[in-house]
């Protein structure tokens, strides 16, 4: 027998094992959770990169209020053990917050990306993202450098995440990671919607109704009609918790003719008005009463009340009629657009 044969085949065996175990130790580490320090710090990076981030700043500040319970149990995982190390260098870091059945994802360059121009394609798929993205997302190439780099990570930090998981919401991610998603997993539903933001500063707006309206508050027992005309039907208690910000606009035999919510995160949801009380500039009351109670909400909850914070609203994109209305009161898109996609493990294919 060699045992110089022996003794090297040994040796390699013992390498790789060792290598394939430090890979997985790598895959294994990849997720790092936060502290609350660090949540102190997350919520000041995020009200120091609106509005990109201002509907994580939103959540943040919002659901120890709205949602305590849910907000206690959320578990945050990042890409790095020191992630404000790597952002004071200009490096990417990724944060994934867990929360029930849902995660959001964030990614520190999409302050910055969201501000490069991106490729006629893109903007397409943007609006599609069931179509598929043949060619760059951004028009410089160091712009979809910064993008590829980003991807990669958030590619690992996901792949970690979801081993042994089935299907979960991925809760208003920006829409330049659908292409990425859809690589990875099986996506029964994606929703891409705009952002449309506009500075808090300029809330609360003076407001005049004409004769036979009244403004307040909604209440409790709005909540079902809440649920009724909006397309997608909220759990009731989502939407009772969503009334602590809320308006509703009534006649004067107090039927609710006009409403709107707010979402956890701080946008304004449920905007709608009952067809023959439309064209009478109830929708703009609502937006500038709820939005001025988020301005409120800001300058009491935020660390820094002096930096500019932003009202937000969402609207799907085949909805033209809501991104004219806001057009319209001045509000304006930032970004390409963000999206709530569910994802899943991909079949796996029998050869």
């Amino acid at each position: 027998m060699n045992l110089s044969a022996v003794y090297s085949g040994c040796t390699f065996y013992f390498l790789f094992s060792y290598f394939l175990y430090y890979m997985t130790m790598i895959k294994q580490q990849s997720l790092y959770q936060l502290e609350n320090t660090d949540l102190k710090l997350l919520t000041a990076y995020c009200i120091q990169n609106q509005p990109s981030t201002s509907s994580l700043l939103g959540w943040l500040l919002n659901s120890p209020q709205s949602c305590p319970n849910e907000f206690s149990n959320a578990i945050f995982y990042c890409s790095a053990p020191n992630p404000w190390a790597l952002i004071a260098q200009n490096q990417t870091v990724v944060w994934l917050i867990e929360i029930k059945d849902r995660i959001r994802i964030f990614v520190s360059s999409e302050p910055f990306l969201d501000q490069c121009p991106t490729t006629d394609l893109a903007v397409k798929y943007c609006e599609d993202p069931e179509t598929s993205l043949q060619g760059p997302m951004f028009i410089a190439a160091d712009h979809q450098a910064l993008y590829k780099e980003s991807e990669n990570l958030l590619e690992q930090l996901l792949k970690t995440f979801m081993e042994n998981k089935k299907e979960i919401l991925v809760h208003g991610c920006s829409v330049i990671w659908s292409p990425l998603l859809r690589r990875l997993f099986k996506i029964p539903y994606n929703g891409p919607c705009k952002r449309f933001v506009n500075p808090a500063s300029k809330y609360p707006l003076p407001c005049s109704l004409r004769n036979g309206y009244s403004i307040a508050k909604a209440e409790k027992k709005h909540a079902p009609l809440i649920i009724e005309y909006n397309k997608i039907k909220f759990e009731m208690q989502y939407v009772i918790e969503g009334l602590e910000m809320s308006t509703v606009i009534t006649t004067q035999d107090n039927t609710p003719v006009a409403w709107a919510m707010s979402h956890r995160d701080l946008t304004v949801g449920a905007l709608h008005v009952l067809g023959s009380h439309r064209r009478q500039g109830l929708a703009e009351a609502v937006v500038a009463d709820i939005c001025g109670q988020h301005t409120a909400f800001y300058q009491k909850h935020s660390p820094d009340p002096t930096v500019e914070h932003y009202a937000q609203a969402i609207v799907e994109y085949p909805n033209s009629t809501s991104a004219s209305f806001f057009k319209k009161l001045g509000w304006y898109t930032h970004g390409p657009g963000i999206t709530w996609v569910v994802i899943g493990p991909k079949e796996k294919s029998i050869e």
